[in-house]
């Protein structure tokens, strides 16, 4: 759910720089991968990483799992998903309550620009505004009508393109 995965990304922000001490780079994700970027925002990155891209984010994990267990379900998420967790601590060694954009969102002054469909079914917008307010450093919310999850590139692509590059370039990522 992004939250080892922000590790790995680390990483590859080494080998990019390896290649190019210079290069300008934007954390960039959709889903899960935006979740992961915003996680990855707590961290301590390099100097090249100039702006994170959020599109259609979930605050945490566990909010997201409770959620869709209700939706999809009918089930409470105590005890299921509470079960799960610790199984998931005791063999993949993390708790899905560390798994929070929200957490590490607050940590950054990095800019960031947040995207969401408004009826996005998967990850509720409202989750976007808790990103948004939550944000450390200098941001931005676009909310793209009538776009469902991972759909406001699609839906609205001039929009969607139009605000991500003046972002970028207003942000020295250009």
């Amino acid at each position: 759910m992004g939250w080892t995965d922000r590790l790995d990304n680390m990483l590859w922000l080494d080998q990019i720089i390896a290649k190019d001490p210079d290069a300008k780079i934007v954390i960039h994700g959709q889903s899960m991968g935006a979740a992961c970027a915003l996680m990855m925002s707590g961290e301590k990155l390099p100097s090249q990483v100039c702006a994170i891209v959020s599109d259609c984010a979930y605050t945490d994990a566990y909010q997201m799992f409770a959620k869709q267990m209700k939706d999809w379900f009918g089930l409470p998420s105590f005890p299921l998903l509470d079960s799960m967790n610790l199984v998931l601590q005791l063999r993949g060694g993390y708790n899905l309550k560390h798994a929070s954009a929200l957490k590490a969102i607050k940590k950054t002054t990095l800019p960031v620009l947040i995207i969401h469909g408004d009826q996005d079914d998967m990850v509720p917008v409202d989750m976007a505004y808790q990103l948004y307010d939550a944000a450390g450093g200098e941001k931005e919310l676009l909310i793209i009508p009538g776009a469902g999850h991972a759909q406001a590139m699609d839906k609205d692509p001039q929009t969607y393109y139009e605000t991500t590059f003046q972002f970028l370039k207003e942000h020295g990522a250009e």
